[in-house]
């Protein structure tokens, strides 16, 4: 369970299949003093969280295997993950992807290019939020901000739409 021990830097994963992205992310979380696990495929990422959930999740939304979307929603299907915050980090149009996103089980939408003063406080506070305390203020917090993304219905027509035409490209 994450934070069980308050000797233990916290985890932090970062499903990014692009190298150099994922790199620098890392290298900026390990000079903050947590323990980073990378990982380039959404597949992958599901795989890795039934082994051991991280603390936080930072998560591409193009990614191979499982796209961003599709992975946050198995995450939450792994019962060590019900509580642990995923993070959408993706160059995705804000407007048309912040809801789905949210919607899938991501805690917070982050756009690229990612600014790194941002990225380290809002994994902060999202560990903060995670942490055994508050862990029922997090899902409140959570639920709040799925229901406050709003997608009016012309969008969210255009996004399923989108992503019946890549299904049925592959």
């Amino acid at each position: 369970m994450p934070h069980e021990s308050q000797s233990r830097k916290p985890s932090v994963m970062v499903v990014e299949d692009f190298e150099d992205t994922r790199l620098m992310i890392a290298v900026e979380l390990r000079k903050e003093g947590y323990e980073v696990v990378e990982v380039s495929d959404g597949r992958e990422a599901v795989e890795a969280v039934k082994e051991r959930a991280p603390d936080l999740v930072l998560l591409d939304l193009s990614l191979p295997g499982y796209d961003g979307l599709s992975a946050a929603f198995r995450m939450r299907e792994v019962g060590a993950m019900c509580h642990v915050p995923i993070v959408a980090c993706t160059a995705h149009d804000a407007s048309l992807h912040r809801g789905a996103a949210l919607a899938a089980g991501c805690d917070e939408y982050l756009t690229k290019p990612l600014d790194l003063t941002r990225l380290k406080e809002v994994v902060g506070r999202l560990l903060a939020e995670s942490s055994d305390g508050t862990r029922r203020d997090a899902a409140k917090a959570r639920a709040e901000r799925i229901a406050s993304a709003k997608l009016d219905d012309e969008r969210l027509r255009e996004y399923l739409d989108g992503l019946i035409e890549q299904a049925g490209a592959s």
